[in-house]
């Protein structure tokens, strides 16, 4: 029994041995969520009052931040990066960085409103910590628990990357995708997906040992002229070059679930009151704006996005700057999906931001 009792006790110390070494492996992560830290350097050097973007990717993707500063003259901070990671984590790791007279501005996607959301995906979660672990101070007690029982998968999978030498490389989707304040700006140009047979030809014909993957041949960056000349240099034949060269700008829908099928989650105006009542002990502003949208999912989900309007109006402590309505833009300017805007419809946006923050700012 007591040979028992030494061995399992041997083997649980070296499987936590083992997960301690392989949580805090140090990796240079070029993940998008790896940008995280950046973000929080921001928060930590930049000077109040400040302006303090809250939420997920719509404010990533869909803000001009340096445009906002120099109309209000404030600095400008968008910590926005996913709405996988849930509302609760993106309100928990703002906590410790407010100082007085920062104004909090949070605009989250609806979908934080509707089902679970709001707590995070596991995975999302999981990945968070992969990229950086000091963000498990911003879990809950609940998210450290659903997401740990994870953590070796992970981290196992860093350390192959680690002995291989490189980790999975997305062109879009990376760290480097940000500007100063936080605004992803790697999208703002004409993007070409291309089918993988296309592909393969181009990794023949470009360098076969210059890209890791097809994937990474996915999306090509150039613009449309650069791009056919650059073909024609390949010895492409006219066809081919039409059939890349007329490839649709990216504007695939990412499957996000879909708002009719969800309950309104009235837990997550509980978290943004309590949100509130801890930024006005430390003499902070909040107001809350809703989120841009396509109008084609603004038509799905216009009765849910009412019944949630009116939810708010009547138990959000937050001030509450505009509309939905307000905030939908046609198609054609969203990127991928129904949240990630394009240069057009990022410059609208911001400019009807900046006038809804004149409004309480001033």
């Amino acid at each position: 029994m007591k040979k028992l009792l030494l061995k399992s006790s041997l083997m649980i110390f070296f499987i936590t041995l083992s997960l301690t070494i392989l949580y805090f492996i140090p990796v240079n992560s070029p993940n998008y969520l790896a940008s995280t830290i950046e973000k929080h350097n921001l928060l930590r050097k930049t000077l109040p009052p400040r302006i303090i973007f809250i939420g997920g990717s719509n404010i990533a993707f869909g803000l001009d931040s340096e445009m906002i500063q120099k109309k209000l003259h404030y600095p400008v901070i968008n910590i926005g990066l996913y709405g996988h990671l849930g509302l609760k984590f993106m309100l928990n790791e703002v906590k410790p960085y407010i100082k007085a007279k920062d104004i909090l501005v949070i605009i989250p996607e609806y979908e934080q409103f509707f089902g679970s959301l709001c707590d995070g995906k596991r995975d999302t979660l999981m990945l968070m910590l992969d990229v950086n672990p000091p963000s498990i101070k911003y879990f809950t007690l609940n998210q450290i628990i659903r997401t740990i029982p994870t953590l070796f998968n992970y981290k196992r999978r860093t350390l192959v990357y680690l002995i291989k030498g490189s980790v999975p490389f997305d062109p879009i989707y990376c760290r480097n995708a940000f500007n100063k304040n936080g605004d992803v700006i790697i999208h703002l140009r004409d993007w070409y997906q291309i089918d993988d047979a296309v592909a393969k030809k181009l990794k023949n014909k470009i360098n076969p040992d210059k890209f890791k993957n097809i994937k990474e041949l996915k999306y090509i960056k150039f613009q449309k002229q650069e791009l056919t000349d650059t073909l024609e240099k390949l010895d492409f034949n006219r066809e081919e070059i039409d059939l890349i060269s007329s490839a649709s700008i990216i504007r695939q829908r990412m499957g996000l679930p879909n708002l009719i099928a969800e309950k309104l989650n009235t837990h997550t105006i509980f978290l943004l009151n309590k949100f509130k009542l801890y930024a006005r002990k430390r003499q902070a502003k909040v107001f809350f704006i809703y989120p841009n949208y396509s109008l084609r999912e603004y038509k799905i989900n216009k009765k849910q996005i009412i019944s949630l309007k009116k939810e708010l109006e009547e138990n959000l402590l937050i001030e509450i700057i505009g509309s939905p309505e307000n905030y939908v833009f046609p198609d054609n300017y969203f990127f991928d999906t129904n949240y990630h805007l394009m240069e057009e419809g990022r410059k609208i946006r911001t400019d009807k931001v900046i006038e809804d923050l004149k409004k309480v700012i001033n």
